[in-house]
């Protein structure tokens, strides 16, 4: 579990009331996903983002078509159970369960919009290496790695212009903050997940593991075993598959 704040500011916002759960719609500028990125990982979402044509085509149109970015990109989606409005496009997120609170979908947005702020930065510091990430988790650590780079680059004048391009951005809230409806929100919020993953591109087994539903499992597999498992889809960086540890617990053994 943890407890942590982001503060966004959205532009040309607008918000929607779907039972107990608020939407927050809008575009926001790609400096401002520096900030989710430095606290934010994809464990809420079923699949870990890779490198592949669509992460080029995705950079390709930042550097050639900024300014229709976000109508070639469906975006990004986040979840939050808690939240604040100080004014009309500007919300304080705070996300205590990252298993299903956090980036949901838009992995592979997020991936490719990373690794062109962070070869946007080193260039800018006259760095010979740029990112060579194959996935998210390895993004991650680069992105780490250069993070005094990427502050001096996103508040240099340059980086401000150069990342000013939108992205759209969607957010899911509880409707308000009544025990009631976070609740109800939180019921509701892993089918979400399981919806909006919907498709060829994630496997069954990763759905089910982002329900929770391999917990126990999980808790009685050894450490050393556990992480080298595929919980989640394109976690290439592992060798053993999941659908082959669940299908070992269906075998009876005898004498």
């Amino acid at each position: 579990m943890s407890n942590f704040t982001i503060e966004l500011n959205l532009q040309q916002s607008h918000r929607q009331v779907v039972d107990v759960t608020q939407r927050v719609l809008g575009l926001l500028p790609i400096i401002e996903l520096v900030k989710i990125f430095e606290k934010l990982d994809l464990k809420a979402n079923p699949r870990d983002a890779k490198k592949s044509t669509i992460t080029k085509e995705i950079q390709t149109t930042l550097s050639e078509q900024p300014a229709i970015f976000p109508l070639k990109s469906k975006g990004i989606l986040l979840s939050a159970s808690e939240f604040s409005s100080k004014s009309e496009g500007q919300y304080v997120l705070t996300f205590t369960d990252l298993s299903k609170e956090g980036i949901i979908d838009g992995g592979h947005n997020s991936l490719a919009i990373g690794q062109f702020i962070l070869d946007r930065s080193l260039e800018y510091s006259d760095e010979d290496y740029r990112c060579k990430s194959k996935n998210w988790t390895d993004f991650k650590k680069e992105f780490n790695k250069y993070r005094p780079l990427i502050s001096k680059y996103v508040t240099s004048n340059e980086g401000k212009r150069s990342l000013a391009t939108l992205v759209s951005i969607e957010i899911l809230l509880p409707k308000s903050l009544s025990s009631h409806d976070i609740e109800g929100f939180n019921d509701a919020l892993r089918s979400i997940q399981s919806a909006r993953n919907n498709n060829d591109q994630v496997n069954l087994s990763a759905l089910m593991n982002n329900e929770s539903l391999y917990d126990e499992l999980k808790k009685n597999i050894p450490d050393g075993l556990n992480k080298n498992i595929q919980w989640r889809t394109n976690e290439s960086d592992k060798s053993i598959k999941s659908e082959d540890i669940v299908a070992l617990t269906s075998i009876v053994l005898g004498n």
